[in-house]
């Protein structure tokens, strides 16, 4: 059995929905609180092994992951509560990752992936 939740809509405003919950130097994750907090424990990026951390309530069915245009990029069945997801499966900038339950509810959780260079850029001088 194949699920796909596929909008034709790219990521545009994601703040508008979800605020930031979490964000580093590396990364940002945007959602919404309440619907967060009924399937999850606080998540975070452990930068020491370049990973997302989530810790579901229930065991998670599969997991999507959708790049900037809403394009899926995969399709990952599970059956685990407690999921790791290394940064190099995300493209650079925004993501949607969709988790979907084994009671079919669904949780979206925005991925920002900042550039590398970004805080580099803001740091050097202007010559006029």
């Amino acid at each position: 059995m194949s699920y796909s939740f596929v909008s034709t809509n790219p990521l545009n405003n994601i703040e508008a929905c979800c605020p930031i919950m979490y964000e580093t130097e590396a990364v940002a994750l945007n959602y919404n609180i309440e619907q967060y907090s009924k399937h999850f424990t606080p998540s975070y990026f452990n930068d020491a092994t370049n990973s997302f951390h989530f810790e579901a309530n229930s065991d998670v069915k599969f997991i999507q992951l959708f790049n900037k245009l809403n394009e899926l990029q995969f399709n990952l069945p599970i059956t685990s509560n407690k999921i790791r997801l290394n940064k190099n499966l995300f493209n650079p900038g925004e993501n949607r990752l969709s988790f979907v339950f084994n009671n079919n509810e669904s949780l979206d959780i925005y991925v920002t992936i900042k550039n590398d260079f970004e805080s580099l850029d803001k740091e050097l001088p202007t010559i006029d």
